[in-house]
């Protein structure tokens, strides 16, 4: 069986999406012989390098007050400390998330794109880092594996741009306008941050119809 995944690691629904298929994968019997890959999609592909506080940048996309973003904000961490995941909307900075699309693509070519897509997550949501600082990204990368020397020799270049375009372009003949998107099989669609309970009914019915 083969997912492909939709994600930005700026997006906590993603962030939480993930979480969920992961654990649904981990009680599957079938896992061995799951490949789950990873794709790109921007969510805002024209943010800005420079980072911003998460909460007022939301406020004011959707119209309502800082107090009101940050009590929407409470379910998500909610759902979040409910699987362990680290979540201070209060210190989530926004920025572009470009060039840390193509490290998860460095990710890929070493076999660790998920790794390095979780690491970068769990940054972001655990608060107080920017998704656009060439360091930091780095860094986090770094931890989890990948060759230094090619860590900085992407970020120096374009390397992997047209691998992030060409997801962004697969994804718009598909279809998709939100994100996460899960793809089982290159025919069953899930959207959305579904419960466990959900994924594991789908992996057991995409199995059965093979």
């Amino acid at each position: 069986m083969h997912i492909e995944i939709w994600s930005d690691v700026a997006c906590p629904f993603s962030y939480l999406g993930d979480e969920y298929l992961r654990r649904a994968l981990a009680d599957f019997e079938h896992r061995s012989d799951v490949l789950v890959g990873v794709r790109s999609f921007e969510l805002e592909p024209q943010a800005s390098r420079d980072p911003q506080p998460m909460i007022p940048i939301l406020a004011a996309k959707y119209r309502t007050s800082e107090a009101q973003m940050a009590e929407a904000q409470v379910e998500i961490a909610t759902k979040a400390a409910e699987v362990g995941l680290p979540f201070d909307a209060g210190q989530v900075l926004v920025s572009n998330t470009l060039d840390a699309h193509r490290l998860i693509h460095l990710g890929s070519d070493h076999g660790m794109a998920d790794q390095v897509r979780r690491r970068l997550m769990e940054a972001q949501f655990g608060g107080g880092v920017s998704m656009s600082d060439h360091d930091t990204i780095a860094t986090l990368a770094i931890e989890t594996g990948l060759p230094e020397h090619r860590v900085y020799e992407v970020l120096r270049s374009d390397e992997y741009l047209d691998a992030v375009r060409e997801d962004e372009r697969l994804a718009g003949e598909l279809g998709v306008t939100g994100i996460p998107y899960f793809l089982f099989d290159e025919k069953y669609a899930v959207a959305g941050a579904q419960p466990i309970e959900f994924f594991q009914q789908v992996l057991g019915q995409v199995w059965a119809e093979r």
